[in-house]
């Protein structure tokens, strides 16, 4: 639960043995549970950190950024796993992030896979986009027909693009949308 010495919007779990993971490797690789995060480190990944019941908040974002700028969200594949992917990724892309997300194995988390076989989660972070892409491919298999599809773009792209501060990443990313 919530109190004073522990407060769910401001600690990432496992932390303080990430750090040095996240600054070799240069991201960090953030999901959203206890055991995600224990099954990806068995699965040699220590520069996974989690969420504890909450969403990705600027003061985790902070956190991390003094280690790296470079984020990757692995969070479960359920529709409240991909609006809390929508929303931490606008508040880090809005914080200089440069974000990407696995593709995660539908009704899967990263424990699961792990359990699986490492491979599978090695691939997912392997093969993970970056979150413009990611949305953008969820939006062309719905298989809207054109004009559904561009107002599906409009809704849920350009709010990424317009949180991205770097010209030259945000003009890639309008040619690639356009």
């Amino acid at each position: 639960p919530e109190t004073p010495p522990f407060s769910k919007s401001k600690i990432l779990y496992g932390f303080d043995r990430a750090k040095q993971a996240i600054r070799k490797s240069d991201f960090s690789i953030v999901v959203e549970g206890q055991m995600d995060l224990v099954m990806s480190h068995q699965a040699g990944f220590p520069n996974t950190v989690a969420v504890s019941g909450t969403a990705l908040t600027s003061a985790h974002l902070s956190l991390l950024s003094r280690l790296s700028k470079n984020i990757l969200l692995a969070f479960d594949s359920d529709k409240a796993g991909m609006l809390s992917t929508a929303r931490s990724s606008l508040v880090a892309l809005s914080m200089g992030f440069d974000v990407k997300v696995a593709g995660m194995t539908k009704g899967k988390d990263p424990a699961d896979m792990v359990r699986e076989g490492k491979d599978e989660w090695r691939g997912a972070v392997r093969n993970a986009v970056h979150v413009i892409e990611f949305f953008l491919d969820a939006i062309e298999r719905q298989g809207y027909d054109e004009r559904k599809f561009k107002l599906q773009v409009q809704n849920v792209i350009f709010p990424f693009l317009a949180r991205i501060d770097n010209r030259v990443d945000r003009a890639h990313f309008v040619q690639m949308v356009s």
